[in-house]
């Protein structure tokens, strides 16, 4: 009698620890899928986050920009309000990345990105829709006066000498101003009537911003 409960203890014993093995094979396995199906979660958001905003700088991209821009616009038409497009250009970028490497061009344009940040208010949009080129949608009811100080003081930022890897950096932004919807009501001829500003500024001589409204001769 005792042999056998002895047999019989001993197959209990085995059974439960064959039983603990196989819960924790499961457990593991549970653990390795979570993971994976976690990891594949990861991966999708990154890949749309990459499909909206631009790799160096985490700013959205023209894709993103133009969605973003488009329904504020929507917006401004309901409220009978004043947007701004601005449109800006880094004057000497090219001169940076030809001497110092396009590493320290990239170091430059995140820093920029950052201070271009600043100069906006967390409801309007900044974007970096070109290597050296940047586009913003200042919402609200934002009119000429709005639209020109944060046109200056984007300048005054960008014109602050930047400390990079390779020493200090200076280079200035020319930006042009359209309003919404004095200047257009689409935002496509809102962005290249800011272009066309842009460039006014440029030929003016730089670091500096003008207003399309504003320009001599506006181009056909």
């Amino acid at each position: 009698f005792g042999r056998i409960m002895g047999s019989k203890v001993q197959a209990a014993s085995a059974n439960v620890r064959a039983l603990c093995r196989e819960t924790d094979i499961r457990r593991k396995m549970e653990d390795q899928l979570y993971e994976e199906i976690e990891e594949r979660r990861l991966a999708e958001k990154k890949l749309e986050f990459l499909a909206e905003h631009d790799v160096l700088t985490s700013l959205p991209n023209r894709r993103l920009y133009d969605a973003l821009a488009s329904a504020a616009l929507k917006v401004a038409r309901r409220n009978k309000a004043s947007n701004a497009v601005l449109f800006l250009d880094i004057d000497g970028f090219k001169g940076i990345n030809d001497t110092l490497g396009h590493r320290t061009g990239d170091e430059l344009l995140i820093q920029i990105s950052a201070r271009l940040g600043d100069c906006v208010r967390e409801a309007d949009v900044v974007a970096r829709v070109g290597g050296d080129e940047f586009a913003f949608l200042l919402g609200g009811d934002c009119g000429h006066e709005d639209a020109k100080l944060v046109a200056e003081k984007i300048v005054k930022a960008i014109a602050r000498p930047f400390l990079l890897e390779e020493g200090p950096a200076d280079v200035s932004a020319s930006v042009g101003v359209a309003l919404y919807p004095e200047d257009g009501v689409q935002l496509d001829d809102l962005l290249r009537h800011a272009d066309d500003a842009m460039y006014a500024a440029k030929k003016g001589g730089k670091n500096s911003y003008r207003l399309y409204s504003e320009l001599a001769e506006k181009p056909a």
